[in-house]
């Protein structure tokens, strides 16, 4: 615990002392999404999956912004004869510390706390996972960006699926792909 509390400090102090932008006030609107559709050999279809993201963010300081993740997510098992539909909201709080923006591209690093609010399952705990990681971006203009988040993920438990069946699926890695849109603040003069 010791070392996750002395990872974090240092995060923090390394994004405080980066030269970054977007200024203090700046609001960031994106999301992504996903779908995929899986079949057998005999090409009946096995499962299909429907995952939205919805982000916003708020610049606290010119580098650092702390906002939320919503996502809805939708699989369906045709496999499975019990609920072979699992819908599910979940909410994560994020931050996000920029060490490198330039005109073209930008790189920082992004946690989130994942939770589940809603779901038509049956869940007696629900244990919080995290997900952090490097996210790169590439500014299209000067208030739209797209970016790619490489990200652990840490799962306490198998019902809790935020990142499941992500663009490169597995159990404690995540890749999302999306888009940003910035809104600044305009400077008095």
């Amino acid at each position: 615990m010791k070392t996750k509390i002395t990872l974090v400090f240092l995060f923090i102090c390394i994004a405080l002392i980066s030269k970054a932008q977007p200024q203090k006030g700046t609001w960031e609107v994106g999301g992504s999404g996903y779908f995929n559709k899986s079949y057998t050999k005999n090409k009946e279809a096995k499962f299909k999956i429907l995952k939205i993201d919805a982000e916003v963010n708020y610049f606290i300081f010119k580098h650092l912004s702390i906002g939320t993740i919503v996502t809805f997510q939708s699989d369906k098992n045709y496999d499975r004869e019990s609920e072979p539909t699992i819908r599910e909201l979940f909410i994560a709080p994020t931050i996000d510390a920029y060490l490198l923006n330039r005109d073209k591209f930008a790189i920082s690093m992004k946690g989130a706390l994942n939770f589940i609010v809603a779901s038509n399952l049956t869940i007696e705990t629900r244990i919080p996972s995290y997900m952090i990681g490097p996210k790169f971006s590439w500014n299209i203009s000067p208030n739209l960006s797209t970016f790619i988040w490489p990200a652990y993920r840490r799962l306490e438990e198998f019902d809790n699926t935020i990142g499941f069946l992500s663009t490169v699926p597995s159990d404690n890695f995540d890749i999302r792909w999306g888009f940003s849109y910035f809104f600044h603040r305009k400077i008095k003069e």
